[in-house]
């Protein structure tokens, strides 16, 4: 179970399925995203 505070890594190709769920099942919780774009720059979503 993740706590506030914890991290989830997920690989490309779950990414954006894992955080639709997270945020569906953790809707008041602000999930932030460290995934990097080809540019090296973060994303926050």
């Amino acid at each position: 179970m993740l706590n506030r505070g914890d991290h989830a890594i997920f690989s490309d190709t779950t990414y954006i399925a894992a955080y639709r769920l997270l945020n569906q099942i953790l809707p008041e919780w602000t999930i932030r995203s460290s995934r990097r774009s080809t540019h090296g720059s973060s994303t926050a979503a």
